[in-house]
């Protein structure tokens, strides 16, 4: 179909995709190269090593590594977006918005979904050289602040060992209702866990951001969650993985027994705090108990090194609990709000008018943008 990008041979350059949108374009995402390898004496496409840095762990010597590409009906190639790490899973949500994963390491301090746009720069330097007529030479010579100003941040965070260790691709639920309670929303595979995380989205500020939350954990699922994929039944078929880490392999089906749960439906930024939505109504006495709601904050360092701590965390108190006449909305009042931070919120014995306890009890939050 195509082959108009470079092969270095080096075993971390894969190729994930394609997918397609609505116009018939498919889109690829490449790999960077690791230092862990090696490149080949036979290469495919320009060899450019003037950026390998020993310190940097992924380089890209070969044209597009570390980009998404675009491959129009007509058979054309198009540079689409750069600065890809390893970008392992696309997808589209309903209004045709593409979404790619880039999972934790040199430059990415954790695992993110991205909102993928023509010509913008994501983060990984190794990729700019490739981009037409660059002249900004090495990358990894740009100061770390003027990167940061280049790049366009994740819509969501997936904090480390929290969420999830390494994320996969994104699977939008257009099942209308056969899986469960969320359509419309995305759902991701998760490498090292048995479990498949939840995405919900909103416009803040004319971006996408928004929470996180596991879908569900399961001693059944196995490891290595690596492509999901519909079936008309509005069941999902999970396909497993090993990458010579914690994995497994094979084809599991998953369906929906009919019951919704106990959840947390969307988290919504307000202007003082969040509104949560769940599945069912909430039995008002746990609802409005404060203590129910342990917020804290943090961030992910942007640098060169593999993945990042968690810096400045804090306790954010809430201070006010309001209850929606309907009883599916409730609305938090925080001491304080701040952008380019993670909103982790652990959550107490908060049940359904029925009796039902919570299916999960923690859902992350990534401010980009404060809302007004």
């Amino acid at each position: 179909v195509t082959n108009d990008f470079g092969m270095s041979g080096n075993y971390h350059e894969w190729n994930y995709g394609p997918v397609k949108d609505d116009d018939g374009n498919l889109f690829i995402a490449l790999s960077t190269a690791s230092h862990a390898g090696t490149i080949m004496k036979e290469v495919r496409g320009k060899l450019d090593t003037s950026t390998l840095v020993d310190k940097q762990e992924k380089y890209s010597a070969v044209p597009y590594r570390g980009w998404i590409l675009k491959l129009t009906p007509g058979g054309i190639l198009e540079p689409y977006a750069s600065g890809f790490r390893s970008p392992n899973g696309l997808g589209f949500d309903l209004e045709g918005n593409l979404f790619c994963i880039d999972n934790q390491g040199g430059w990415v301090g954790t695992n993110g979904i991205y909102h993928v746009e023509k010509g913008k720069f994501y983060g990984h330097p190794s990729s700019l050289p490739w981009t037409k007529n660059w002249s900004g030479g090495d990358p990894f010579k740009i100061p770390v602040d003027e990167l940061n100003k280049m790049r366009t941040k994740a819509s969501v965070l997936f904090p480390y060992e929290i969420i999830g260790n390494s994320l996969t691709q994104p699977l939008c639920d257009n099942t209308d209702g056969k899986f469960g309670p969320f359509s419309g929303q995305m759902l991701l595979g998760e490498m090292e866990k048995g479990r498949i995380v939840r995405v919900m989205m909103e416009n803040v500020g004319g971006a996408l951001q928004g929470a996180c939350i596991p879908l569900f954990d399961s001693k059944d699922l196995r490891q290595g969650n690596n492509r999901l994929a519909f079936a008309p039944d509005g069941s999902l078929w999970v396909g497993h993985v090993q990458y010579g880490f914690p994995g497994d392999l094979g084809i599991q089906r998953i369906v929906y027994t009919g019951k919704a749960p106990m959840d947390i439906y969307s988290m919504n930024l307000t202007p003082t705090g969040f509104d949560l939505t769940f599945t069912k109504p909430v039995d008002k006495t746990s609802a409005m108990q404060i203590g129910n709601y342990n917020f804290r904050s943090y961030y992910y360092e942007y640098h060169w090194q593999y993945g990042s701590d968690l810096f400045d965390v804090q306790s954010i108190p809430v201070t006010n609990v309001q209850v929606s006449p309907d009883r599916k909305k409730v609305s938090l009042t925080l001491a304080a709000l701040k952008s380019d931070r993670i909103y982790e919120l652990n959550l107490g014995e908060i049940k359904s008018v029925s009796g039902d306890s919570l299916a999960n009890k923690i859902i992350c939050y990534t401010i980009n943008k404060l809302k007004k």
